[in-house]
């Protein structure tokens, strides 16, 4: 069956034969197309992903140095390469209501300005710490 010319999206040669709303000439540029859609989203996640963890190893190496009570300057969190912009979810205390950003299992608070609170939420169990809501379930 012949049809009007169409353009092939991948290589960009006269598609000629075949149904009228065809986008590719053959199959190898049909899966060319596609794995190339898919590498360049893949890229954007693992740039995320790579944020958060890093963002998850800052926290976990300032909640070791001190206290537990001790407050983290934001500007030591920026030089340790954090970025504020990226984190997994949110908890809600439930007690005094104070709203904890996680970066998976480890969350901060802002205290003071400028002044964070960095805190371990899960126990090994994986469950929330007491008095911890999770935002994500309800």
């Amino acid at each position: 069956m012949t049809t009007a010319s169409h353009i092939c999206r991948q290589c960009g040669k006269q598609i000629t034969r075949g149904r009228p709303d065809k986008k590719f000439c053959d199959e190898g540029c049909k899966n060319l197309f596609h794995n190339q859609e898919k590498l360049s989203e893949l890229g954007e996640i693992r740039k995320i992903d790579l944020q958060l963890k890093k963002n998850r190893r800052v926290l976990i190496r300032l909640f070791g140095q001190g206290r537990p009570d001790a407050l983290i300057e934001r500007d030591q969190l920026l030089k340790a390469g954090f970025e504020f912009y990226y984190h997994t979810h949110y908890v809600t205390t439930r007690l005094k209501q104070h709203i904890f950003t996680f970066c998976y299992d480890y969350g901060y608070r802002e205290v003071e300005n400028g002044r964070y609170q960095i805190i371990k939420a899960f126990k090994e169990s994986g469950r929330p710490a007491p008095g911890a809501h999770d935002s994500r379930t309800g």
